[in-house]
């Protein structure tokens, strides 16, 4: 009884709020400017939201102009944007190729999102696969941590230069008794024997931290004993080889629609898959917010659930939502 209460009260949320926007009042105070979307993403969210609209009469509709490419300047072009379907993304396809090239070569943002598990399995095996470097929005941790890659990147440079006392400290716990010196493995040890400066390998060989043989082992995954980590090195290898930086946070993000409510990204990715029915009109709520947090460009991926079941119906009728 109280959990049929409960449902029934999360119905009537929404209800409430569109009783308010439809109202005369409401209608005449509406913003006629658009805050996010460009023209494309725009017409995909009215034609999702439109039975809604509809069922709450002609003052619950709404007037949005597109974003423009610059919001500060009145003159500026308005976003128009494109929308890509991408059947699965088990194969490759033109439109897939499409949002990789774009990942890989802007420094745009991008957000995967979806209903819930397990397609978040999905988007991870397609980022890892591809190399694309990522994190989850509920996540305040990358897949891989920016000190991770950095360990990659800067082995050569302790190998044929130098590198900061920082740097060889993060290298410390992810190494093992190949290359370590008995006695030898404490970070704590390695911060007080050693000063703030740069060092070579050499100079750790000299020391006594680091055994000679250390220097016929060309990259840090020869000598990574961090069990976390070694799944992950053919990852951590093409990120790097597709040049990404790893300095910064990842500009690619996934989470489920529930999550990612009030975010704006450059660009949207909507996995329409769905495992279990919807009530009411969430469906439509639920695709609207999905679509409406990207700005340039989105891609549509289609449902991977039984019978082709997808979110809001948008599949069965794609070319009238996303064409």
């Amino acid at each position: 009884m109280q959990i049929k209460l409960f449902m029934n009260m999360l119905d009537q949320i929404p209800n409430y709020f569109y009783k308010l926007a439809s109202t005369k009042e409401s209608k005449a105070n509406e913003l006629t400017e658009g805050l996010r979307c460009g023209r494309t993403i725009n017409q995909i969210c009215k034609k999702i939201i439109l039975p809604v609209w509809k069922k709450w009469g002609v003052y619950a509709e709404r007037v949005w102009t597109p974003a423009k490419e610059n919001p500060n300047d009145p003159n500026s072009k308005e976003i128009i944007g494109k929308s890509y379907w991408i059947p699965s993304l088990d194969q490759s396809c033109i439109a897939s190729d499409i949002l990789i090239e774009k990942i890989l070569n802007t420094n745009e943002t991008f957000l995967f999102t979806y209903r819930g598990n397990p397609t978040h399995k999905k988007i991870n095996e397609f980022l890892q696969k591809n190399g694309i470097d990522y994190k989850l929005v509920s996540n305040d941790h990358p897949h891989v941590s920016r000190g991770h890659f950095r360990c990659f990147k800067t082995w050569q440079n302790f190998l044929n230069d130098k590198v900061s006392k920082r740097q060889i400290m993060d290298y410390w716990p992810l190494m093992g008794k190949l290359v370590k010196v008995r006695g030898k493995g404490s970070v704590e040890t390695l911060k007080k024997d050693l000063i703030d400066k740069e060092y070579n390998i050499q100079e750790l060989i000299d020391r006594g931290f680091i055994v000679p043989e250390t220097k016929k082992y060309q990259n840090f995954s020869e000598v990574l004993t961090y069990k976390d980590l070694i799944p992950k090195i053919p990852f951590i290898k093409k990120v790097l080889a597709n040049g990404m930086d790893t300095e910064r946070m990842p500009r690619v993000q996934h989470d489920t629609i529930h999550k990612v409510k009030g975010l704006t990204f450059d660009n949207g990715i909507v996995d329409l898959s769905v495992y279990y029915t919807e009530r009411g009109d969430e469906p439509l709520r639920l695709a609207y917010t999905a679509y409406s947090r990207g700005r340039n460009d989105c891609w549509s991926i289609g449902s991977s659930s039984p019978g082709r079941l997808s979110l809001a119906g948008i599949q069965a009728n794609r070319r009238y939502y996303l064409e």
